[in-house]
């Protein structure tokens, strides 16, 4: 079939807010008002938009399911007249119970056309995997349940199958969705999801699109959701991104990435090439955005940060600035005697190119205090760990103390290599309410830091803080003035720690051979200022041993984990939910 020139879709890449059904089908009426004076014929939202994706166990709240359905029977369905709509909702039935006590819920889509409801769509196939828990709350719609509807749209009939997010992943199922619509004879493909964005997300999603509208010669209409959820531990970006394709796999047409909007398309356009995508552009915009919607779906206006001149926070406080405007960020720089001219010139500076407010908290003689309490009560001096940790520990506290005095909301700025190995405080700089760069190991960080200068045309975060070996600054054996630092090299145990953590699959022989035989991916491991690569470095029993060293660090250190900040996912492996762990274990 040829699809009517003049049929006007738009897209509704809405940013729903968790549990505010009320708020949410208000947003899905205005958008709705707004698509009719458009012109458009048909307007579509993402999956589960009068709830929002991430509910968690709040999907068990029957007063929240009851009341997104009347609201969707009483407010939204109203709101039709003279346009056909598609809305994301949760259906019920509260004669049938669920496997866990609960009553039967599905994802459901409700494709409505002037003032009614035509077919409800249940979501057949439930992902349970990654952030993914759709088992745990819903019921899989039947096979029987995947049925075309066939509607008058600008004047002419036409079939729409409908197909709600991991449908469109059909390839790993029994259940073949989107070939079934086809079969059944489904002449338009429209696609609700809430699809977390992730490192590379982006071009497998364009691809499976395509794969689909070459499997079924149809055009394919794609809505996703944007804003950020959360599953507790991490926080769950949604990157948007709409599109439209024909049924040559063209694309017509897209929304923006990061942003809420209502995107008038139409299939009569000329196909348009597929933006070039910027990895480093991607992922900063990811952040910002994440920690933009964090702050205001929590309520808070301003942020604080310990500002010590390494990469880590000169990183997490670009962000912020962007994210939140820089006079609602605040930098604070708490030297030890331990922290060189170096780093506390970079941190003066990078805060004076933001133009931020920017304080400056000596903590010796705090340290020193407790130190002497210490040495009163037990007889000993501080020493090795200890005496570093009080130093973190006492920098923690004073971000917290004027976080509570003047409501400011603390970001933690360790990244995932360090949190990975334990190289953190707990109760110390580990504390604060949002971790930025918890998903970014250490090379990623420094490739942002990077990205941010090229991006401003100009020196944002000082050379210094990009070339000096990283450091803590907690002892004599971490000075920056003497060349010293952190007793990583990060172009070893980043990549390392990535392929524990996001190639888990593999032991550790397995990885062992990838070494031996020089098989390790070289967008990944990367090689060092001086050109030396990992198999440079290390003889066949010596990457083993060190390789087993890091996994029992990282093993160790899951209790810290488990109560630190919650972290921004930027890969499908990130700590938290996505990458659960066990504490006690051999």
């Amino acid at each position: 079939m040829r699809l009517k020139p003049k049929m006007k879709i738009a897209l509704a890449q809405i940013n729903p807010f968790t549990r505010d059904v009320e708020g949410n089908a208000k947003k899905i009426v205005e958008f709705i008002t707004k698509a009719k004076e458009q012109g458009a014929d048909i307007v579509i939202f993402p999956e589960l938009s009068i709830t929002g994706y991430c509910m968690a166990d709040n999907f068990n709240r029957i007063h929240f399911i009851r009341e997104n359905k009347r609201l969707l029977e009483q407010v939204i369905v109203p709101a039709t007249k003279n346009i056909t709509a598609i809305v994301g909702f949760v259906d019920y039935d509260e004669t049938k119970i669920m496997r866990n006590g609960s009553i039967v819920k599905w994802n459901a889509a409700a494709i409505i056309q002037n003032g009614t409801i035509l077919q409800i769509r249940h979501k057949s196939l439930l992902p349970n995997y990654d952030v993914f828990d759709d088992w745990r709350y819903f019921k899989a719609g039947t096979e029987e349940n995947i049925q075309p509807i066939e509607l008058i749209i600008a004047g002419k009939k036409i079939k729409l199958g409908i197909i709600i997010c991991e449908e469109l992943w059909e390839d790993a199922y029994n259940i073949k969705p989107v070939k079934l619509m086809k079969e059944r004879g489904a002449e338009l493909l429209i696609s609700i999801s809430a699809s977390p964005s992730y490192k590379d997300r982006l071009e497998s999603r364009i691809a499976v699109c395509k794969k689909r509208i070459q499997e079924t010669n149809l055009s394919l209409v794609y809505v996703n959701t944007v804003g950020i959820g959360d599953i507790g531990k991490n926080i769950i970006p949604f990157d948007g991104g709409s599109m439209m394709f024909n049924k040559e796999g063209k694309l017509l047409d897209h929304a923006k990435l990061f942003e809420e909007e209502l995107k008038l398309v139409e299939f009569n356009k000329t196909p348009i090439e597929f933006p070039k995508f910027d990895r480093w552009k991607l992922i900063y915009d990811q952040l910002v955005m994440s920690v933009r919607d964090y702050f205001n779906k929590l309520g808070f206006k301003k942020a604080i940060l310990g500002l010590s001149g390494g990469i880590d926070s000169a990183l997490v406080a670009c962000i912020a600035v962007e994210a939140l405007g820089k006079s609602n960020v605040l930098t604070v720089n708490m030297p030890s005697k331990f922290n060189s001219n170096i780093t506390k010139d970079a941190a003066r500076i990078l805060a004076k190119n933001l133009d931020v407010k920017y304080i400056v908290w000596p903590i010796e003689d705090a340290v020193n205090n407790n130190r002497q309490s210490f040495k009163k009560l037990f007889g000993n001096d501080l020493r090795g760990i200890a005496d570093e940790n009080i130093q973190a520990r006492i920098r923690g506290n004073i971000l917290m103390t004027i976080s509570n005095a003047e409501n400011f909301l603390v970001l933690s700025t360790g990244n995932k290599t360090e949190v990975a190995l334990g190289y953190c405080t707990l109760y110390g700089d580990m504390v604060g309410g949002l971790c930025v760069p918890g998903d970014l190991n250490k090379l990623e960080v420094y490739k942002l830091a990077e990205y941010i200068n090229k991006k401003a045309r100009r020196t944002i975060i000082p050379e210094s803080t990009i070339k000096i070996k990283a450091s803590a600054e907690l002892s004599n054996s971490q000075n920056v003035d003497e060349g010293k630092g952190d007793p990583f090299d990060y172009f070893v145990v980043a990549p390392l720690v990535d392929e524990l953590i996001n190639n888990g699959e593999l032991w550790i022989e397995e990885i062992v051979e990838l070494f031996e035989n020089k098989k390790f991916d070289s967008q990944i491991w990367l090689p060092d200022q001086n050109g030396k690569k990992v198999y440079d470095k290390f003889t066949k029993n010596d990457f083993r041993k060190y390789l087993i060293e890091i996994a029992k660090k990282i093993d160790f250190s899951a209790y810290k984990r488990m109560q630190a900040a919650p972290i921004i996912r930027i890969s499908n492996n990130a700590f938290g939910w996505d990458y659960r762990e066990v504490i006690v274990k051999k």
